[in-house]
């Protein structure tokens, strides 16, 4: 599949859990063209179980705090 990730497959209760291991965080800031918002580009981090999206104020620390 990916030398960045792998993917798991777990039954619990008769339902199918999906887990996505990380091996190595990106060199550089990945940033997303959305689609369904006229190919805007979004920044998105994880935080608690959820994907966020952030200013660009946001991305702007976040990525100095991480990448610099």
């Amino acid at each position: 599949m990916s030398s960045k990730f792998e993917v798991e497959f777990i039954e619990i209760d008769a339902k199918t859990i999906v887990t996505i291991h990380i091996k190595d965080k990106a060199s550089n800031p990945v940033i997303i063209k959305n689609p369904e918002k006229n190919n805007n580009e979004e920044f998105y981090i994880r935080r608690n179980a959820s994907a966020v999206a952030l200013t660009m104020y946001e991305m702007l620390s976040y990525t100095k705090d991480n990448w610099e």
